[in-house]
């Protein structure tokens, strides 16, 4: 029995001794893990100073479509064989400039004919007019009859009258002369020529295709403030200053449905050879007056009433908040004006971990 007791008393001391050890070894773990999870309780943040401007400068787009050239098909206003054609493909021409005639042996012959008549009925009024001259000294002499006079004055009136005829007719050929003739309608360069010398045409058919030399006009809608940002003669760039072109005149009317109006401009790059009806896009670059700085678009976090809020680390560490009003953005940084000064040190991401008042320590990378 007595030794039955010693037993129990010892395994109970070793029982008590082993959980206080377990005791012991359990608050010895917690505490390392509170002095574990201690120093993580200063998140790290990656910061970025900032600088003040005093303006902002963006690019906006606006895209344009090229005019359709001046294109003209050229065709004689009458029939006849085609005699000459002074100009070939490609070839430059000048307003005014002959292209090509008609066969005129015939018209001309009649010209001459018709000046024949002109040069005798101008002849007969002289007489006409000289006789009546002569009547009417005789009638105020009482040599003559008043009778005499009257058919003296009719036949000058006859006589002025086939003389008007005959210079209309001459007028009517010369017409007709130039009809048979094609002039250039303005400066350009021969597209296409449809006919070859001797060709018998019927007056309508066309014989060349004629293009202006001019540079192409290039039509933008602008809305109300790109239109303000340019003026008549401002020279402006398109496709990444592929070409550049003036702006020459704006169309009075606005589209009252896009709430744009049309700016046409002339390209001044001989070099750029567009099509017909090409969509050209036109680089706009704005400076905006506006004191502010420009951040990280991960710098930014909601606000209140619509306002945005940025994150600043004081000089003691201490996670500080900055409402600032968002002005501009290019899709990784914005343009941000508020409670900012020059020099401050902006949260640039994990804004959403951050609370105002918080400790933090700034990343050394």
């Amino acid at each position: 029995m007595a030794v039955h007791a010693s037993f129990s008393k010892l395994l109970a001391v070793f029982l008590a001794g082993f959980f206080a050890l377990g005791l012991l070894l359990i608050a010895a773990g917690k505490g390392a893990a509170f002095n574990d999870a201690e120093p993580s309780m200063t998140q790290v943040v990656n910061v970025e100073p900032i600088s003040l401007q005093t303006s902002y400068a963006f690019m906006q787009m606006a895209v344009g479509r090229v005019e359709p050239m001046q294109t003209t098909q050229l065709s004689f206003d009458r029939g006849g064989q085609l005699s000459e054609l002074l100009v070939e493909e490609g070839s430059l021409v000048q307003k005014g400039q002959v292209l090509a005639r008609l066969e005129q042996s015939r018209l001309n012959a009649q010209i001459a004919q018709a000046n024949s008549t002109v040069d005798r009925t101008k002849a007969e009024a002289r007489l006409a007019d000289i006789t009546r001259n002569r009547v009417a000294e005789l009638v105020s002499k009482g040599l003559d009859s008043s009778q005499a006079l009257d058919e003296a004055n009719a036949r000058l009136d006859v006589a002025n009258a086939v003389y008007a005829q005959a210079l209309a007719s001459l007028e009517a050929l010369d017409v007709e002369k130039q009809k048979s003739h094609i002039y250039a309608p303005y400066d350009g360069f021969i597209v296409k020529r449809y006919h070859d010398a001797g060709a018998v045409l019927a007056g309508t058919e066309p014989v060349f295709t004629i293009k202006t030399d001019k540079m192409p006009e290039i039509r933008v809608a602008l809305s109300e403030k790109l239109a303000s940002q340019v003026s008549i003669g401002d020279t402006v760039a398109f496709d990444n200053n592929t070409f550049s072109a003036e702006l020459v005149r704006f169309v009075q009317r606005q589209d009252v449905r896009t709430r744009t109006q049309d700016a046409i401009f002339i390209a001044n790059s001989e070099a750029w050879q567009p099509l017909d009806g090409e969509m050209v896009n036109l680089i706009f670059r704005r400076n905006i007056e506006e004191v502010g700085a420009w951040i990280p678009i991960s710098a930014l976090s909601s606000g209140i009433r619509g306002m945005w809020m940025v994150y600043a680390v004081n000089g003691e560490g201490i996670i500080e908040s900055r409402m600032v009003s968002l002005l501009h953005t290019d899709g990784n940084s914005a343009y941000v004006s508020g409670a900012l000064k020059d020099g401050d040190k902006i949260v640039t991401a994990g804004t959403h971990k951050l609370v105002p008042g918080q400790q933090v320590q700034i990343s050394k990378g």
